[in-house]
């Protein structure tokens, strides 16, 4: 199993993941934003649908 999973966390792999990682991690900060931002979003903590 390690070996097969190995190749996709060198350095350069990693490397050419990052843009995705990026992409994505904006996203999610971009969705908890407006979330907290929303009318409804009282204090109590909000309910996070991570599937939108």
């Amino acid at each position: 199993m390690r070996k097969v999973v190995l190749p996709a966390f060198t350095e350069r792999a990693l490397r050419m993941q990052e843009p995705i990682i990026i992409k994505y991690a904006t996203y999610l900060m971009d969705k908890l934003q407006e979330i907290a931002n929303a009318p409804e979003a009282d204090g109590k903590g909000a309910s996070i649908n991570i599937n939108d």
